[in-house]
């Protein structure tokens, strides 16, 4: 199953030997982040500017030229000075007092839920060896419970905390973008560093990077087997999975192509690497000595308990399981919870009246939806839910049905207030799961002993912005929250969840509601290096609880757009349906903007978007910051299929040729820098809606970062390039006359643009 390094290993190899001068590598406008140009590429002036405001940018039609191109630092922040102001200053250390605001009112109208309420079942002891370094994190404890890891994504550092104090004492760089990490049971740190194609190694007690092994573009997820002798890795711009020995980093194996965009991974002592992905199934890949063995894929719920109690309700709505994030490994049991979305994206019906076909739409998430009998949102009108789904050796684990758990302070299901559903641990001690909550601002405690976790949410806390992981002191007490764009820990006190833990599960023993907690300490792990404007718009950008953005706050830009990339999904909008675009360095040069090209400016699309998903409307200062950080605040993803050097293989050269050929057409309308000529035409995909609707002629798309927007068509009704290809062979360009082995060559060209 293994397969050759590609060149764009080799230039990443260049990189990590022969650093960049750090004083060249940073950005024109000055900034002193050790991640260059990165967070900020370009060149812009600031607002206070007249001559060149962001605003200026909004009112006329964005072709602003290609996307800058993301520089590699990885030798540079491992041999640069990161001295202790690199972390955080004096006067921000240690933990503060913090208490939460309550949810918005504005948010719940209607104060009362009228249906039938369910008691979940109180947690209970946990009997087994707790092993967190089987699956990925992006916070850890030391075993000894003496010291505590944060990764810090954008500034390419692991920072070391006294939990006692909140004191950051040490710092690590490992090198751009790091994505997830293990603490193994022997003290041992080991990450996946995405922008530089590598997993690092750090030995206990180190301050540097000890080993470090290139596998390719993008690692992201890793998990450690129970014993800690072999490492999981996922590549997720290479859609693969590599076996490591965590000792040596040696590659033991590798499998490619039965994952999409895979993410986290989590290594069961019994089922052996569960893999999340893109799409709404898990695979599991059995290990078997020092090489994967057949994969296994498991098909993840569709819908959630209260879903599932009230299906008759709901009606047809085109419920799917979607985007995996990861999992983490029941330390009893051995099964794999995988946490995941539940999409609620519509559908799309012809039926026969007449003689004559008539279509029905349902829209989808985009729009807001009022199910009848229940005065207020709740999961059931929920466009995204997360899913918690359990994978054992007997397979997928009980799905049932159940009414919902009241959150007493917003009269909410715990559920409905977790968004952006990021990460999954298990409690120490206890049988619980936590998961946090990444535009919500959430994390929620879930019994895991119940034969459905998601029937029996036992408790929701209130955290800082962006959560992204948690972990736990060895006792349980507290947990450890870090907060992503406040660069925060939150220290939560778990004192009163533990007072309801059971020796043993009792049936009879249940909660009448669910616990809310709004107090936490903070302490800084970190100083963001994204300029105040882009913090503005993210922040916009990722939190779902703003009712200028959607009504009751169930969507955010990011519910979609995650990571300003897309969610692989194709949602019902009034037109039909609509696959998500990726926005990450995709905007510059692209005006006019959504499938149809009915919107000049960025803004003005966005605020389309808005208003279909029942927001009150942003102001002029808020959609500026959001559209800026839209442009500027997203980088474009590695592209695996372009060497380093730039060269063309002989195979994509063949295609660069072809798509320049004006008998195929390609670069007749996907021109210029951006591959766009701006303009509408009808290359024959309309559907039957829009026929019947008129609307024959498209927006024609970038085809920037082809290789990692899968499916394709306007309706994401085309699988593969392939698949475009042969249904588009005379209507958009001319492709009827070439071979297979043409077509490859030119799809290979597609894949480096």
């Amino acid at each position: 199953m293994m397969r050759q390094t590609h060149a764009w290993l080799a230039a990443l190899a260049l990189c990590a030997c022969n650093p960049p001068n750090t004083a060249d590598s940073a950005h024109s406008s000055g900034s002193d982040s050790p991640y260059g140009n990165f967070y900020a590429p370009g060149s812009w002036n600031t607002p206070d500017d007249p001559t060149d405001s962001p605003q200026q940018w909004f009112d006329e039609p964005l072709n602003a030229g290609p996307a800058p191109t993301v520089a590699l630092h990885c030798g540079a922040q491992r041999n640069g000075v990161l001295d202790r102001q690199s972390a955080v200053s004096a006067e921000e250390e240690g933990w503060v007092d913090t208490t939460f605001p309550q949810f918005d009112e504005r948010t719940f109208p209607n104060g009362v839920i009228d249906y039938p309420l369910h008691q979940p079942l109180q947690p209970a002891q946990l009997n087994a060896e707790w092993t967190p370094w089987t699956s990925g994190t992006r916070i850890a404890m030391a075993g000894s419970g003496d010291a505590l890891y944060v990764l810090d994504r954008a500034n390419g550092v692991v920072a070391q905390m006294g939990p006692e104090n909140g004191i950051v004492t040490r710092v690590v760089a490992v090198g751009t973008h790091p994505e997830q990490m293990v603490l193994g049971p022997d003290g041992s740190l080991y990450v996946t560093v995405g922008r530089c194609g590598e997993v690092v190694k750090v030995a206990p007690g180190s301050d540097t990077v000890t080993s470090s092994a290139l596998l390719g573009a993008r690692p992201y997820g890793i998990a450690l087997s129970k014993d800690g002798t072999q490492l999981v890795v996922t590549l997720r711009n290479e859609d693969a999975v590599v076996l490591l020995d965590a000792a040596t980093l040696a590659v033991l194996d590798r499998v490619d192509g039965v994952v999409d965009q895979p993410t986290g991974v989590a290594f069961s002592h019994t089922v052996g690497a569960v893999v999340t992905h893109r799409h709404g199934d898990a695979v599991v890949l059995p290990v078997e000595g020092n090489a994967f063995g057949s994969p296994m894929v498991h098909q993840l719920r569709d819908a959630s308990p209260v879903m599932i109690r009230y299906a008759t309700t709901l009606g047809a709505v085109g419920l799917r399981a979607a985007n995996g994030v990861g999992a983490v490994v029941h330390p009893e049991s051995g099964e794999a919870t995988i946490l995941h979305a539940i999409a609620r994206t519509g559908t799309v019906t012809v039926d026969i009246e007449g003689g004559s076909p008539v279509t029905r739409i349902e829209p989808g998430g985009y729009y807001p939806v009022t199910i009848t009998g229940l005065t207020t949102p709740s999961e059931l009108g929920r466009p995204l839910t997360p899913g918690l789904t359990r994978v054992g050796p007997s397979g997928v684990g009980y799905v049932g049905a159940s009414d919902p758990v009241r959150d007493a302070p917003s009269q909410e299901s715990p559920i409905a207030l977790l968004a952006g559903a990021s990460h999954v641990a298990h409690h120490p001690t206890a049988t619980l799961l936590f998961v946090t909550g990444r535009q919500s601002d959430t994390l929620v405690a879930f019994n895991s002993a119940t034969n459905d976790p998601m029937s029996d949410p036992v408790a929701t806390f209130r955290v800082g912005h962006a959560p992204t992981a948690v972990t736990f002191s060895p006792s349980g007490n507290y947990a450890y929250v870090v907060n992503e764009h406040d660069y925060t820990v939150s220290k939560v006190h778990l004192a009163n969840l533990l007072k309801l833990v059971q020796p043993a599960i009792d049936d009879g023993s249940r909660l009448n509601s669910a616990q809310h907690v709004r107090f936490a300490r903070q302490a800084r792990f970190g100083t963001d290096p994204l300029p105040a404007d882009l913090r503005e718009g993210r922040r916009l950008f990722t939190f779902v609880r703003n009712p200028a953005i959607s009504r009751f706050g169930e969507l955010s830009c990011a519910s979609c757009h995650l990571d300003g990339h897309e969610d692989g999904i194709s949602w019902v909008v009034a037109e039909g349906r609509r696959q998500t675009p990726a926005l990450a360095g995709r905007l510059h040069g692209t005006a006019p903007f959504n499938w149809l090209g009915s919107r000049p400016t960025l803004v003005t699309n966005m605020h389309r978007t808005i208003a279909r998903m029942g927001g009150s409307g942003l102001g002029p200062h808020d959609s500026e910051q959001v559209g800026f950080f839209m442009l500027e605040g997203m980088p474009a993803p590695q592209n695996p299929h372009v060497a380093g050097d730039g060269q063309l293989t002989p195979a994509q050269t063949r295609g660069k040729v072809l798509f320049e050929d004006a008998t195929v057409g390609c670069a007749t309308c996907h021109s210029g820098e951006a591959y766009t000529d701006n303009k509408s035409h009808n290359v024959g995909t309309a559907t039957a809606p829009e026929i019947e609707a008129g609307e024959l002629e498209l927006n024609t798309p970038s085809l920037r970062g082809l290789f990692h927007t899968a499916p394709y068509l306007h309706d994401g009704s085309a699988p593969t390039l392939l698949d475009v290809l042969e249904r588009t062979a005379t209507t958009m360009g001319k492709t009827d006359h070439l071979t297979l082995d043409e077509k490859l060559d030119l799809i290979a060209y597609l894949k480096t643009l």
